[in-house]
């Protein structure tokens, strides 16, 4: 039975507390189900105060990072503000993770962009830690990257036995770590080695399959049972009765086939009917049933929602 959808806002930016309460407020007005907020060191509020912010001006709308960079904060601290925020809110928590990518975000703080297997490994050994942290035993924990002792677990989160744990990226062995312990698995564009952007040389709708198939192939096999929920970030929306002159024109400026650029998870061209025709198949096709839909279509997307919301 496939997953009813979801449908996600980032929201990053604001000129003041009313502009960013009055956005959390019409997200959760125009029936999103989740605010979540990204983790880059640029022009962006800093996550987890947005979020507590959100959910002092909504009532029911849940709050997301998507996705906090574990090299930004040792595991001790992020186990802590999660628990906080979660507490705070009432449990609407959702705790989005990700090795980190954009190496610019580590020449501004002047820290070391490593090779992506040491990104990997550092971010298991994180999740490790997030995990005793929310379990409220005190523990130690020693490990390649990170040390922890005689740790005494508190606050704890509202939610038990933890916030639904989202993992974010585009590479296969993060995705199959992410498929075996995450909640939510946000399946994304394989970043570049150099941090300076995505691969799209060989991003095709037969790939990004084969990748969706692998995350739910190895999620089937958890002692649960319960495959993880797949998420887009989609990045691109435009409603339009022309759509192949629209995804033609796309596709040359990314350089891509304009059928792949209609099939991939990451765009929606086309009427409403047809963008609400494509979500739909995409989920069988794909598995993903949660949306995430950044801020400059908050208002545009909208009928999409008043479509398939609780479908």
């Amino acid at each position: 039975m496939a997953r009813r959808f979801r449908f996600g806002m980032q929201l990053a930016e604001a000129a003041s507390k009313s502009d960013w309460i009055e956005q959390a407020r019409l997200a959760e007005r125009l029936g999103y189900d989740i605010v979540v907020v990204p983790d880059h060191v640029s022009h962006q509020l800093a996550p987890f105060p947005a979020l507590v912010s959100a959910a002092e001006a909504t009532d029911r709308i849940r709050l997301g990072t998507l996705v906090i960079d574990n090299d930004f904060r040792h595991p001790m601290l992020l186990a802590q503000e999660a628990a906080t925020v979660d507490l705070l809110t009432d449990g609407r928590l959702e705790l989005g993770i990700g090795a980190g990518w954009m190496g610019q975000d580590y020449r501004r703080l002047g820290a070391t962009f490593d090779p992506p297997s040491i990104r990997l490994a550092r971010l298991k050994e994180a999740v490790e830690i997030l995990g005793k942290h929310f379990r409220g035993e005190p523990f130690s924990f020693e490990g390649a990257h990170y040390r922890v002792t005689d740790a005494e677990p508190k606050p704890m989160p509202a939610q038990r036995p933890r916030p639904p744990l989202l993992i974010g990226g585009g590479g296969l062995r993060l995705l199959t770590f992410a498929a075996q312990q995450a909640d939510i698995v946000s399946v994304f564009i394989r970043s570049l080695r150099d941090g300076s952007g995505f691969d799209v040389s060989e991003l095709t709708a037969t790939s990004y399959l084969q990748t969706t198939d692998h995350v739910r192939k190895v999620g089937s096999d958890r002692e649960s049972g319960q495959e993880p929920e797949l998420n887009v970030l989609l990045q691109y929306f435009e409603v339009t009765n022309d759509r192949i002159a629209t995804a033609e024109e796309h596709a040359r400026e990314l350089e891509m086939d304009p059928e792949d650029l209609l099939t991939l998870p990451f765009e929606l061209i086309g009427t409403i009917d047809q963008i609400v025709e494509d979500l739909i198949h995409r989920r069988e096709r794909f598995g993903i049933s949660y949306v995430t839909v950044l801020d400059r279509y908050l208002r545009d997307f909208a009928p999409v929602i008043e479509r398939l919301s609780g479908s």
